[in-house]
């Protein structure tokens, strides 16, 4: 994949507990998330937000630009812990959601 990271960055200093099959998905987390994409555009009303949280940066823009075809409402935020980030995506089919600012 696509190395989002800054070379001149010092690498992560945490500890990943999951195990193997907690933490690896076939295709990595762009595919895991565009099935995830796939299995709302089925079901759509059904929930009235879609969301996912994204460990890679890189994942972001073709996440956004998969949804912007097909929904109505799409919005992202970043969250930030120490020296951790990670970024947030969220999705709805109805048109009359409202989409908050961040605080």
């Amino acid at each position: 994949g696509v190395n989002s990271r800054n070379p001149h960055r010092p690498p992560p200093s945490s500890v990943n507990t999951g195990g193997i099959t907690e933490i690896m998905a076939e295709g990595g987390e762009l595919e895991f998330v565009k099935r995830i994409i796939h299995d709302s555009l089925q079901l759509k009303k059904r929930l009235r937000w879609y969301s996912c949280m994204l460990g890679k940066k890189c994942s972001l823009a073709p996440l956004k630009e998969e949804l912007r075809i097909q929904v109505p409402k799409v919005a992202h935020t970043e969250f930030y812990q120490g020296r951790t980030m990670r970024w947030a995506l969220a999705w709805s089919f109805y048109d009359d959601v409202i989409i908050p600012n961040p605080p």
